[in-house]
């Protein structure tokens, strides 16, 4: 397993049955050996035929936020279709590799020319990369441009957005994130940013408006808003103790 020394520490996602998180983070990755390793999310579900193609022929899938049994990561299997997407787990036995979004950012060099000229989503990716570090030290790339640069699958389509991950060590000042927005829409492909911390993962343009933020917690648990998206839920000062009245 491989990992990044400049991301920001303690964003893992995807717990097991005893609450503890593992090193895998949404939208990092990972590479299988055995595709009859994947298992359907439900207990009594199969897979579709279309996945059961895809994990043979294109053995990787993508770690999404929730929470897994003991020794196991969610994960989401992607096909070429846009519509062709389920959840699943993946043990972590099974695992002989694993990609993060900001190893596949630095990867994009390695496009085919044809495909920079033929999906404007990638033969903007160098201009993206410019812009981006401007702001941030890092940045990944999630969604079907980082599926492609990682597999080699021409899943990225003419009108694609791109999807960016930022996970940084700590918070974006509100001033900074605002500029980078506004650099980002002068580009002429539509780039989606999602903002990720110890709390859960949020949107940069959410995030620049300043004021409350919508947040996804990374296990999976329903979106909620918070004051404070860089704030990390374990640092919350447990509720006070009520002391029980005597008897007597």
């Amino acid at each position: 397993m491989v990992g990044d020394e400049e991301l920001g520490a303690g964003y893992a996602v995807g717990g097991h049955g005893t609450g503890t998180l593992t090193g895998y983070r949404a939208h990092d990755l990972l590479r299988f050996d055995d595709p009859g390793a994947v298992l359907p999310e439900g207990p009594e579900s199969d897979l579709p035929l279309w996945a059961v193609s895809m994990l043979r022929d294109v053995p990787w899938v993508v770690v999404r936020r929730g929470i897994a049994s003991a020794g196991t990561v969610p994960v989401g299997i992607r096909g070429v279709r846009r519509a062709d997407r389920v959840a699943a787990f993946l043990p972590e036995s099974a695992v002989v590799d694993r990609v993060t979004p900001e190893q596949a950012a630095r990867s994009h060099p390695r496009l085919p020319d044809g495909r920079r000229a033929a999906v404007p989503a990638l033969g903007v990716l160098t201009r993206l990369d410019m812009t981006l570090r401007r702001h941030v030290p890092s940045w990944g790339i999630g969604g079907s441009a980082g599926f492609e640069i990682v597999t080699g699958l021409p899943v990225t389509l003419p009108g694609s957005d791109l999807d960016v991950v930022i996970r940084p060590r700590g918070p974006i000042p509100l001033l900074r994130a605002a500029t980078l927005l506004a650099d980002l829409r002068a580009l002429p492909v539509r780039v989606d940013v999602q903002l990720a911390s110890a709390a859960g993962a949020f949107t940069l343009v959410d995030y620049a408006r300043g004021g409350p933020v919508l947040v996804r917690p990374l296990d999976g648990s329903p979106p909620r808003m918070a004051e404070d998206p860089w704030a990390d839920p374990s640092d919350r000062p447990s509720p006070p103790r009520v002391a029980r009245p005597r008897e007597g």
